[in-house]
C-alpha cells in the first residue's frame, strides 16, 4: 500500500461473490488508506497509523463502504501527525498522536490532542457509532467523555460559510454532534468575552449547546454559570444566569459589549461587583449581535 506492507493472514472463499477474512498488523500513510477505502465525507487526510485489524465481509460490500454494517471490522491503533479536513469545511482537525480501539462500530480514544487553529482539545472517550456516521452521515456522530484544553476559541469550532455570496441554511453549531463531555479549559475565549479555570459539563444536541453548573474565573472575579445556546433556527440565541462575585465593572462591560446599549459603557465605569446576572441575547449566522434581542436582569452590588 504505497511502501507499506500488511503482514497477516487472508481466507478468500465464494468466487462467485467473493468473501474475505483479514487479519493483519501495518504501518501505513493515512492518505494512501484513504485512495483505497475512500469515504463520502472525508476530502483529505494525512498522517501515519500503527494497526492491527481484523476485517470480514464481501468484497463488494467492502470495496463499497467499509463503515457499514455489513462488515465487521475492528482495530487497535496508534496514530501520529493525524489530519483530516470534512467536506464542507474549511479548516483541518490536526492530532499529535493517540490511540484508538474499535469494537462494533464505535471507537475508544485514549491520549487524543486536537489541534483545530488556536485551539488545543485533550479528550478521552468513547464515539458509540463512528461506524454508522461515517456510512450514512445521517445520525449525529455521539462523543462522551472527558476533555482538557489549554486554549479554547469557540470560533475555531463555529462554522463558517465558505462562500459570503451563496445563500443557504447555514448554522453555528453543526447538527452532526452530539457531545457530552466532562471539561476543563484553562483559557476560553469567544469575541471579547475570556474566562479561565472552568470547570463543568457541556452538552451539545440538535444544535443546541448546554454549559450546566460551569465555574470558572473571569474578569478579576469570579462566576457560577448556565448557559444555553440555541442554534436551531439559523440564528444563535443565548441565554446565560450567572452569579459573579468580585467582578470588574470596565471589564463585564466591555467583554460583554456593553448589554447592547450605549447609555452607559465601559468607558466611564469603574468598580468591583458582585451580582446575578440573567441575561438573553441573538447572534446572526455572521456572529453580528441583534442589539434590540438583549435583554439582562441584573442584582448589581457594588463593592468598591
Amino acid at each position: 500500500l504505497e511502501e507499506h506492507n500488511l503482514k497477516g493472514k487472508l481466507e478468500l472463499s465464494k468466487f462467485e461473490n467473493p468473501e474475505i477474512n483479514l487479519a493483519f498488523d501495518s504501518k501505513i500513510k493515512l492518505d494512501a488508506a484513504l485512495k483505497f477505502f475512500p469515504v463520502d465525507t472525508i476530502k483529505e487526510l494525512a498522517g501515519e497509523m500503527a494497526l492491527s485489524a481484523e476485517l470480514e465481509g464481501s468484497l463488494k460490500d467492502i470495496k463499497k463502504n467499509p463503515f457499514s454494517n455489513k462488515v465487521k471490522l475492528n482495530f487497535n491503533s496508534r496514530v501520529n501527525k493525524f489530519e483530516i479536513k470534512f467536506k464542507h469545511d474549511e479548516n483541518n482537525f490536526s492530532v499529535e498522536s493517540c490511540s484508538l480501539s474499535s469494537n462494533d462500530g464505535g471507537i475508544k480514544v485514549d491520549g487524543l490532542k486536537l489541534i483545530r487553529n488556536h485551539s488545543d482539545i485533550n479528550i478521552d472517550g468513547k464515539i458509540p457509532n463512528l461506524f454508522e456516521y461515517l456510512n450514512e452521515n445521517k445520525s449525529p456522530i455521539i462523543i462522551d467523555g472527558k476533555l482538557f484544553s489549554e486554549n479554547f476559541y469557540l470560533e475555531d469550532f463555529l462554522l463558517v460559510k465558505s462562500d459570503p455570496t451563496k445563500k443557504g441554511n447555514d448554522f453555528l453549531i453543526p447538527s452532526n454532534i452530539e457531545l457530552d463531555l466532562k471539561s476543563e479549559v484553562k483559557n476560553f475565549y469567544f469575541d471579547k468575552f475570556i474566562a479561565n479555570n472552568i470547570f463543568g459539563r457541556v452538552e451539545i444536541k440538535n444544535r443546541k449547546a448546554l454549559a450546566e453548573n460551569a465555574s470558572f474565573q473571569t474578569m478579576d472575579g469570579s462566576a457560577e454559570v448556565n448557559l444555553f445556546a440555541d442554534n436551531s433556527s439559523g440564528n444563535l440565541e443565548v441565554t446565560v444566569q450567572s452569579q459573579c462575585k468580585a467582578i470588574n465593572i470596565n471589564k463585564l462591560f466591555f467583554q460583554l459589549n456593553n448589554f447592547g446599549q450605549n447609555t452607559m459603557t465601559n468607558q466611564n465605569l469603574k468598580g468591583i461587583a458582585s451580582s446575578t446576572i440573567d441575561f438573553t441575547g441573538i447572534w446572526d449566522k455572521d456572529l453580528n449581535v441583534k442589539e434590540n434581542s438583549i435583554k439582562a436582569n441584573c442584582n448589581l452590588k457594588i463593592e468598591q
